[in-house]
C-alpha cells in the first residue's frame, strides 16, 4: 500500500507540472515570456503541486489510520471489521485480491452470526471461489443470514427456491423469501411477479400466510 501511495504522490506531482508547462507554452505563443516570467510560471507549478501533495498526505495518512484500526478490531473479534476486511481482499479494494484471506475472515464473522459474512461466505461456496464449490453450504449459510432477516441473503434464497439449486425446487417458498426480501430492500420485486405467475391462486394465498407469520415472528425479536 505504501508503494501505491508514493506512486500516487509522484504521479500527482508531474501531472501539475506538465499542465503548467502546457500552459506556459501556450501563453508563449501569445507572446514571448521573459526569463522572469518562466520562472515564477514554475514556481507556482512547484507550490501548487505541494498544496495537492499535502492534501493527499492527509487524506492517506487518515485512510492509514483507519485501516490500522480496521485490522484491530478484526484481530481482536469484531465481526464488522472481520467482514470488511472479507470484503476487501475478495474485491482487491485497497489490497491485493486474495479469497484465502477473504473466506479466512469471513469465516470468523460468520461464525459470530453475522449476517453480511454469512452472505458472503455463502457467495463464495456458490462460486467455488477457495472453497469447494458446494451449493448446499451457501444455500445453509443464506438460510441463516435470511433468517436474520438480511435482504440480499433472503433474495439468494428466494432464486435458489425458485431453481432448485442447492436445495429441492419449490415456488412457493421462492415467492415467500422473494416476498420477505422486498419489504425492506429494492430486492424481488422482478421475482415476485413471474413467480407468482407460476402458482396457484390457492398456493400464493397459503404463501401469504407464510409471509405474514414470519414477519409477525421477527418483528418482535
Amino acid at each position: 500500500m505504501l508503494h501505491v501511495a508514493y506512486q500516487t504522490l509522484f504521479r500527482t506531482f508531474w501531472t501539475t507540472l506538465i499542465a503548467f508547462v502546457a500552459f506556459s507554452k501556450k501563453l508563449r505563443l501569445k507572446e514571448e515570456m521573459t526569463m522572469k516570467k518562466r520562472k515564477w510560471l514554475f514556481v507556482v507549478a512547484i507550490f501548487i503541486s505541494c498544496i495537492i501533495i499535502a492534501i493527499r498526505i492527509i487524506g492517506m495518512r487518515s485512510y492509514s489510520d483507519s485501516e490500522t484500526r480496521i485490522y484491530t478490531k478484526a484481530k481482536e473479534g469484531h465481526a464488522w471489521a472481520q467482514n470488511i476486511l472479507g470484503v476487501r481482499f475478495a474485491l482487491g479494494k485497497g489490497v491485493p485480491r486474495d479469497y484465502d484471506i477473504a473466506v479466512y475472515w469471513f469465516h470468523k464473522a460468520a461464525e459470530q452470526g453475522y449476517p453480511s459474512s454469512e452472505t458472503n461466505l455463502g457467495e463464495m461456496y456458490y462460486d467455488g471461489k477457495s472453497v469447494s464449490q458446494s451449493y448446499e453450504k451457501a444455500a445453509e449459510l443464506f438460510h441463516r443470514a435470511a433468517e436474520k432477516d438480511y435482504s440480499l441473503a433472503q433474495y439468494y434464497l428466494g432464486q435458489m427456491y425458485y431453481e432448485g439449486v442447492g436445495v429441492p425446487q419449490d415456488l412457493l417458498t421462492a415467492y415467500k423469501w422473494f416476498s420477505i426480501a422486498r419489504t425492506h430492500s429494492l430486492l424481488g420485486e422482478p421475482e415476485i411477479l413471474y413467480t407468482k405467475e407460476k402458482l396457484t391462486p390457492e398456493e400464493v394465498e397459503r404463501a401469504r400466510v407464510l409471509i405474514g407469520e414470519w414477519l409477525e415472528e421477527h418483528q418482535h425479536r
